[in-house]
């Protein structure tokens, strides 16, 4: 069985990039590298291998999330470090 992978040909993989780049805007090297092999492995680039989605429900697209990823790393207090906290005797029960 051939993989998906090695049937996609470069011109393919090309225009793929082309046009992804072209409706999100600039990207960096890093970043068009790493969706290079994304796309190359049978990938969309409208996915992503965290999945994370957006707040409508759909899938994040690969240089969004990537780019959500980095945020997260950078600034880990910004989602994880401040969180409500609730209590049964003070706040009133939210539903």
């Amino acid at each position: 069985m051939v993989e998906y992978s090695r049937i996609i040909d470069k011109d393919f993989i090309n225009e793929v990039i082309k046009g992804y780049v072209a409706a999100i805007g600039k990207i960096t090297a890093a970043e068009r590298k790493e969706l290079r092999k994304w796309v190359a492995d049978g990938n969309r680039v409208c996915d992503n291998p965290w999945l994370i989605h957006e707040e409508n429900g759909f899938m994040m697209d690969f240089i969004s999330a990537g780019r959500v990823i980095e945020d997260m790393i950078a600034n880990p207090d910004d989602y994880w470090g401040k969180s409500e906290k609730y209590s049964n005797e003070t706040d009133a029960t939210p539903f």
